[in-house]
């Protein structure tokens, strides 16, 4: 029996190593990558596609396109036109760490919340001199009651020295507070809950407080001050005055 030379054969390659027909019209399919390792006109097709990075790792006009868009950053790192646009808002900090005015509102409400929190600490830790030092000198405070109205932070110190010094213990509660800010001007609305103790007697006073701050060189100070009584607890004698 006569046998075909497998050189012969439509499928396999050439003993050289070359193809034969078959093979070499598979390897020029359009499809397929050349023996040699280079793109047929299909696969250079797919390189050329707007949406696929060039061989070389470049980017093509549509790729480019994308890199371009004013929401992505460019390759290198730095933002285009509208992400630095959105850096200059004015209700962003800038990116250098500068104070914008919002941020300059919020400071202004912590320090306004911190005037009216060490006024009330300091009552009950009988430091009057702290007391004197969150109003402004000719501060205006309405206690309504007993104690009438008092002008100037020295005044005001010395009336709660008198009701509150001869007291076992106090304590000054503060709820709810909202500020506003206007440039150098600031209010405060909140309530109160106050509770004194002289043995074993107690009087509360629930109230509101309605206040008025102004800025000044040594920071916010209560210039204004309204004390609502909303309802009272026990003996109103535990704060009777000092007397001379």
């Amino acid at each position: 029996m006569t046998h075909q030379p497998t050189t012969g054969h439509t499928d396999l390659p050439h003993a050289v190593g070359t193809q034969d027909p078959a093979t070499r019209a598979l390897t020029n399919h359009t499809d397929v990558p050349n023996a040699v390792g280079t793109q047929d006109s299909t696969l250079q097709t797919l390189t050329d596609r707007p949406d696929v990075p060039n061989a070389a790792g470049t980017q093509d006009p549509a790729l480019q396109a994308l890199t371009d868009r004013p929401d992505v950053p460019n390759a290198v790192g730095t933002h285009d036109p509208a992400p630095r646009a959105l850096t200059n808002h004015t209700d962003v900090p800038h990116a250098v760490g500068t104070h914008d005015s919002t941020l300059q509102t919020l400071t202004d409400r912590a320090e306004v919340l911190d005037v009216v929190g060490l006024c009330a600490l300091s009552m009950d830790l009988k430091d009057w001199a702290a007391v004197e030092s969150c109003f402004a000198e000719d501060a205006e405070i309405h206690f309504g009651g007993r104690v009438g109205t008092i002008t100037g932070n020295t005044a005001v110190a010395e009336a709660l020295r008198r009701t509150l010094d001869n007291l076992d213990s106090a304590q000054h509660l503060l709820t709810s507070p909202v500020v506003r800010t206007d440039g150098d001007m600031a209010t405060h609305v909140g309530y109160l809950q106050a509770t004194h103790r002289r043995g074993d007697e107690l009087y509360t006073i629930g109230a509101r407080y309605d206040d008025v701050l102004r800025r000044t060189p040594d920071g916010w100070r209560l210039s204004g001050r309204v004390v609502t009584r909303l309802w009272k607890t026990g003996d109103p004698n535990v704060i009777r005055p000092e007397t001379d």
